[in-house]
């Protein structure tokens, strides 16, 4: 996931930087610094944001990251 994208989610999901941050446990400052590329996005954190703020194409479809599980 990049920046942009999470960034794009974030706001599609209604989320302040801050909200995202409680539900993640992290900071509001975090949150800012992984959309503006200060700290990485992990693989781990990418998947965990993927349940939490899923892509609309996935929401559309009526599926969730589990869902989609083997």
């Amino acid at each position: 996931m990049t920046p942009e994208t999470l960034r794009a989610r974030r706001e599609a999901a209604g989320l302040s930087q801050s909200a995202l941050g409680a539900r993640l446990g992290m900071t509001r400052q975090h949150v800012n610094r992984l959309e503006n590329a200060k700290s990485p996005i992990t693989a781990t954190l990418a998947i965990l944001l993927e349940y939490i703020i899923p892509a609309r194409e996935t929401l559309e479809r009526g599926k969730t990251l589990f869902s989609m599980l083997p």
